[in-house]
């Protein structure tokens, strides 16, 4: 995704994918808080620590953020390499893959055995990066325009989605090119759609997407977008959903304009089953009672809030649905 506020970003857990690289929560090294009584504090590990360990991921409801900063490098250059694999060779290598490549993260197209797998390094080489001409094409008629219209056609026609599905599986061919990170890892998002993500252990990550792809074989329904598989390193923040543990991310998603209830529940039950853990800022149905046990410090992050916004100041539905009152 190429446009985030940074807030937000870091608020609800926004992640990428790597086995060193944690959650842009974890790269925080300071942070401002308006609380809900006024009070503005300055925050790090060594001041206000015990807010700071907390806030990284507040939901929104701690405060207003009102400074961030973060932990730097210099500039690096990223050489992607992205290339159609089947099912059986990415999710039998899947923990070679992750370990041995700074980057990696995958799609998979239900109803195929098809997958685009996606390979980002650090190079110390000059930027190669495609010409307008590739990206033009690649990334603006393949990702977006064609498949916007197909997505279109999927809507229409249900039936389709399976052989729609193996053309987008073939469509994008194998490139290889290198650029600076935010080149690599954004990508223009034109295609509107409805997305529930979750973090599961790392050890259980393909066992539960197995799991999805077998209800979706077996259930009738007709999936016209790929699912997305990333993974992360551990973190220490209370309600990052790498909270203690390596994580695989697991991202299912459908068209804007089509109902996603089913698909989702059946999905989302599954996920629970693998002690799996919603992305706060994407879909789910999980509540307060059921999300307690997921956290291991979730006492803490709720002290921590009943200290910050006694009154209740920053409370929404939403967080009054995943915190309580």
């Amino acid at each position: 995704i190429a446009e985030q506020t940074i807030a937000g970003a870091t608020s609800t857990g926004t992640h990428g994918t790597g086995g060193v690289a944690a959650g842009l929560s974890a790269q925080i090294a300071g942070l401002e808080i308006v609380t809900g009584t006024g009070e503005i504090l300055q925050c790090d590990a060594t001041q206000n620590a015990d807010v700071f360990d907390i806030a990284r991921v507040g939901l929104g409801a701690l405060g207003i953020l009102t400074s961030l900063t973060f932990k730097v490098e210099p500039l690096f250059t990223l050489q992607a390499h992205e290339q159609p694999m089947s099912w059986d060779e990415v999710t039998q290598n899947f923990d070679q893959y992750a370990d041995e490549n700074n980057h990696f993260e995958f799609y998979y197209w239900p109803h195929t055995n098809s997958c685009q797998a996606k390979f980002n390094n650090r190079t110390l080489d000059a930027p190669e990066p495609l010409s307008k001409v590739r990206s033009k094409i690649d990334d603006d008629l393949l990702s977006n325009n064609l498949f916007g219209a197909l997505v279109k056609v999927g809507s229409l026609a249900p039936r389709s989605i399976p052989a729609i599905n193996r053309i987008c599986g073939k469509a994008l061919s194998e490139r290889t090119y290198s650029d600076v990170p935010w080149k690599v890892f954004t990508s223009p998002r034109l295609v509107r759609f409805r997305e529930m993500e979750y973090a599961v252990p790392r050890e259980v990550g393909i066992e539960a997407l197995t799991e999805a792809k077998n209800l979706i074989d077996r259930s009738g329904w007709r999936i016209g977008f790929p699912i997305e598989v990333r993974h992360a390193p551990a973190d220490d923040i209370p309600l990052s959903s790498a909270a203690g543990r390596d994580t695989v991310y697991l991202a299912f998603h459908v068209p804007m304009d089509t109902d996603h209830r089913e698909y989702f529940g059946g999905v989302e039950a599954i996920m629970r089953d693998y002690d799996g853990r919603p992305h706060w800022g994407k879909l789910h149905t999980r509540t307060a009672a059921d999300l307690a046990p997921a956290y291991p410090r979730w006492d803490d992050f709720l002290a921590m809030r009943e200290r910050l916004d006694p009154q209740r100041v920053f409370t929404n539905d939403y967080l009054e649905t995943v915190l309580g009152q």
